[in-house]
């Protein structure tokens, strides 16, 4: 009998994260059985066993791969350069470094699905969820100290306000794409998140502008 080479491993693994997210998409997480899966597949549950030993491994193995297709330069190194003394809203919405791309794939968009479908049901999940918000507030606190530096706001502007806004459109609008409300992930003039961060963003720099020569 010839040996299975890992490159068909791993495409047998991949095959099986794909069809396991598009069900926990829309079945949920503890709904989807692991012979759902690989009849799916097309192989049987003993073999999925093979390359996931427990359920939960496809969701750790889910987080692990979108973060390894997410680049991320050093948010400190890099932030003096991306704000200058006269940043637009794009910079700003920049700064935080979100891949909207992601967005309009399918396979990544059913990961957004299940991690924001699942939060409540799975610690996992619920940790993601949570560290993702707090990230966003401490990058939000970050812009605004540099915004402040270059005298582009007041120093009254309050970054944890801003940073609990900013997080809380964005988890908004994920919600509203994972449930199809209102959005159709085909038109890019839909609403999506850069455009309410930007929106965001704007409302800062409005009511917050240095008067000139201050």
């Amino acid at each position: 009998m010839a040996s299975i080479s890992e490159e068909q491993k791993e495409t047998t693994k991949r095959r099986i994260l794909v069809c396991a997210v598009d069900m926990f998409a829309k079945k949920g997480f503890t709904e989807t059985s692991i012979a759902e899966i690989a009849s799916a597949v097309g192989i049987k549950a003993s073999s999925l066993y093979y390359h996931f030993p427990q359920k939960e491994d496809i969701l750790i193995y889910m987080l692990e791969d979108y973060a390894k297709s997410v680049k991320r330069v050093s948010f400190n190194q890099h932030l003096p350069s991306m704000i200058n003394d006269n940043p637009t809203t794009d910079d700003l919405v920049d700064c935080l470094q979100f891949d909207f791309t992601k967005q309009k794939d399918p396979f990544y968009a059913n990961v957004l699905a299940v991690t924001h479908r699942e939060q409540h049901r799975n610690k996992l999940m619920h940790g993601v969820v949570r560290k993702q918000i707090m990230n966003i507030e401490v990058n939000v606190a970050r812009i605004f100290a540099e915004l402040k530096a270059k005298k582009v706001i007041r120093q009254d502007a309050d970054p944890k306000f801003w940073g609990m806004v900013i997080s809380s459109l964005s988890y908004h609008s994920t919600c509203r794409r994972m449930l199809g409300i209102g959005v159709d992930p085909g038109n890019d003039a839909d609403p999506d998140i850069r455009s309410q961060l930007k929106w965001a963003f704007g409302l800062v720099l409005e009511l917050y502008k240095l008067p000139e020569n201050a």
